[in-house]
């Protein structure tokens, strides 16, 4: 969390010149500034808040029961499931 933190303040703090300067063609750099910093405010937010919470919550309801991750089943493999057969060798 920490360097995704980091780099999101960097990035706001290069941009915020940006959106405080005046002069010739400070316009058209506002205007690629702002979403940019919007952006750089919401991305990390979603990804450190909103993601985390909703995967708790589904986790709480018993939408993914917890027996189904991580338990070294045929379930751990990408595309596997109930009734699903997974191949692990090539013979």
């Amino acid at each position: 969390m920490r360097p995704k933190a980091t780099t999101v303040a960097v990035i706001i703090a290069g941009l915020a010149p940006i959106m405080w300067s005046e002069g010739t063609g400070a316009e058209v750099m506002q205007r690629i500034a702002a979403p940019m910093i919007g952006g750089m405010t919401t991305a990390p937010l979603l990804s450190m808040v909103v993601i985390p919470a909703a995967y708790y919550l589904l986790r709480r309801r018993r939408l993914w029961p917890a027996s189904d991750i991580g338990h070294g089943d045929t379930n751990d493999y990408i595309g596997a499931g109930p009734g699903k057969t997974v191949v692990t060798s090539a013979d």
